[in-house]
């Protein structure tokens, strides 16, 4: 007994068997080819699914370059944290130490590393070692000392003018009464404005009386030989008409002393 698309094929006839096996054959092709053209949709649409899947992976996943920064963001924002931290470890600490009455632990300084410029070599300034002084400049030259000054010498007070004149006297009249014929005289020096007066007094010769009027010279007195003698003076031969004193010489003027026995009326 034959089954033939599920059916018994005693129960029917030869070319309804034959019939019924051509629809059964063409309806598990038609199902085949449905099941195959699903499964190939299947795949295609799990491709599609995939290709999806990676592009949204691929946007989401950031640029190298912007994941380094991020990365370089990151560790520079954890340095800055880390340095803020710093400070608040630091008060902590002293904090403690403030309540325990510690001394807070001296801070290492960090050894300062010998520049590379100047490393190894025997000029570079040592630890300790001082500045050595700047020495003058060679072309700098040494300050020369001043030369001192003379000194001005203070102004001298202008000597006066000076007069030269001849003093002389006679007493000749006289030599009966026992007096010398002469009582001295000469040629003296005076500075200009000099009186007749002071040309006598210069010849060293004794003078009695006054500028005004001389009463003797040499000893001689007026009247020593009368009541009507005494001494005249000339100047250059002439007889002036004011004293002795008031009388004003000049250089090269010749004075003459006269003792007279009869008020001049003798000479």
């Amino acid at each position: 007994m034959l089954v033939i698309g599920g059916i018994w094929s005693g129960l029917l006839s030869k070319e309804d068997a034959e019939l019924a096996d051509e629809q059964f054959m063409s309806a598990t092709s038609g199902a085949q080819s449905q099941s195959a053209t699903a499964t190939l949709s299947n795949a295609a649409q799990a491709d599609r699914n995939a290709a999806s899947d990676e592009a949204a992976t691929t946007s989401d996943a950031p640029a190298p370059d912007q994941s380094a920064e991020n990365a370089d963001d990151s560790a520079d924002q954890g340095e800055a944290l880390t340095e803020d931290s710093a400070p608040d470890n630091a008060s902590g600490e002293s904090a403690d130490n403030a309540a325990t009455g510690e001394e807070p632990p001296a801070t290492s300084q960090p050894e300062t590393q010998p520049d590379s410029g100047t490393a190894g070599r025997d000029d570079a300034p040592q630890a300790g070692s001082q500045t050595p002084t700047q020495t003058p400049s060679a072309s700098s030259s040494p300050e020369q000392p001043s030369t001192p000054q003379p000194e001005t010498p203070a102004e001298q007070p202008e000597k006066p003018a000076t007069i030269t004149v001849s003093v002389s006297t006679d007493s000749s009249r006289a030599v009966e009464y026992g007096y010398a014929a002469s009582m001295g005289g000469g040629t003296v020096t005076l500075n200009e404005g000099a009186s007749v007066y002071d040309a006598l007094c210069a010849t060293g010769v004794a003078v009695g009386g006054s500028s005004g009027y001389v009463t003797s010279i040499g000893g001689l007195a007026e009247f020593a030989c009368g009541a009507t003698s005494g001494w005249l003076y000339f100047v250059n031969g002439v007889s002036p008409s004011v004293g002795c004193g008031s009388y004003v010489l000049k250089n090269g003027d010749s004075v003459t002393w006269i003792y007279t026995l009869d008020l001049g009326n003798d000479l």
